[in-house]
């Protein structure tokens, strides 16, 4: 059964994970658990996925 979750929790639920993978990625990357290039991807895509929710609030916002 799915919850229905508002856009705005959405996208604080995905900053508080942009934030987490801000803090914990480098200490992988320096413990050889992660490559530079894959966290860089990842924070990349977490990144977009963020703006991509702020701008779909913002064009939400416009049509009520």
């Amino acid at each position: 059964m799915s919850a229905v979750v508002p856009l705005t929790e959405q996208i604080k639920c995905a900053k508080r994970e942009l934030a987490l993978r801000q803090r914990v990625y480098p200490k992988w990357v320096r413990d050889g658990r992660m490559k530079r290039e894959a966290a860089d991807h990842e924070l990349a895509a977490m990144q977009a996925i963020v703006a991509s929710l702020e701008a779909l609030l913002s064009v939400q916002a416009v049509w009520l």
